[in-house]
C-alpha cells in the first residue's frame, strides 16, 4: 500500500528570496482503502494542508503513469484533489537513450525532469516552485503584544518577513506568503484578540 510511511519535513531557501517548508511524505503505491485514509489522515495532513503538492514520479519506471493515477486517486480520498500541483520526474539519471526522454515530455509536457541524486536541474525545479509562491504571495501587516510571543515567532514561519519594527507595545510585521498561511495567521491574530477583549 505504502512505499514508505516515513515523513520528513525540512526549510528550504531558494536565492536568499523565497523560502518554504518542504514535506516529504508516505509514498502510496496502490488502492488507498476507505478506512486506511481515515487511519492514515493524520500522517498524510501535510498534503491536505500544503499550499502547493509535488507529484514526484520514477521517470524510469514502466509503470509511471499507473503510478500518476494512483496519486490522482489517493489526493481525491484525501480530499486534496483541488489543490494546486506541480508534476516531477525524477530519477532521469536512470534513463539511457533519448526516445524514453521524448516519450516523457510527450506525456508529461508541464513535467519537471530531475534528478535528486546527481542534482540534475533542481534549479529548474526551484524556479517553478517560486514561480507558483509569487503568483499568489499575499502581503499584510500585522501588530503582536509583546506578551504574545509564541504567536509572534510562529507568524514568522513559513512566510519572508519584510519589515519589522518595534515601538512600546509590541512588534509590527509586514509579511509575506501564500494565502493559507497568511489566513492561518490572520485567524491566529484575530483569536488571541477575542481573548484578550474578553479578559
Amino acid at each position: 500500500l505504502f512505499a514508505t510511511l516515513d515523513t520528513t519535513i525540512r526549510s528550504v531557501s531558494f536565492n536568499g528570496t523565497h523560502k518554504f517548508l518542504l514535506s516529504d511524505t508516505v509514498g502510496f503505491i496502490r488502492k488507498l482503502p476507505h478506512h486506511l485514509v481515515a487511519s492514515f489522515r493524520s500522517t498524510l495532513k501535510e498534503v491536505i494542508e500544503g499550499d502547493l503538492i509535488l507529484i514526484v514520479l520514477d521517470a524510469s519506471s514502466q509503470q509511471v503513469m499507473e503510478h500518476l493515477e494512483t496519486i490522482r486517486t489517493v489526493l481525491k480520498e484525501l480530499k486534496a484533489d483541488k489543490h494546486q500541483t506541480l508534476l516531477v520526474l525524477n530519477k532521469i539519471d536512470l534513463i539511457h537513450g533519448s526516445a524514453r526522454m521524448a516519450y516523457l515530455k510527450r506525456i508529461f509536457p508541464d513535467g519537471i525532469l530531475v534528478s535528486a541524486r546527481d542534482h540534475l536541474r533542481i534549479d529548474q525545479l526551484m524556479k517553478n516552485i517560486a514561480k507558483v509562491m509569487d503568483e499568489s504571495a499575499q502581503t499584510i501587516n500585522v501588530f503582536f503584544p509583546f506578551d504574545q510571543g509564541r504567536e509572534l515567532a510562529i507568524a514568522q514561519e513559513g512566510v519572508e518577513v519584510l519589515e519589522r519594527s518595534y515601538d512600546d507595545d509590541g512588534v509590527r510585521l509586514k509579511i509575506r506568503g501564500s494565502p493559507q498561511r497568511i489566513n492561518r495567521i490572520l485567524l491566529s491574530t484575530e483569536k488571541w484578540a477575542s481573548k484578550k477583549k474578553a479578559l
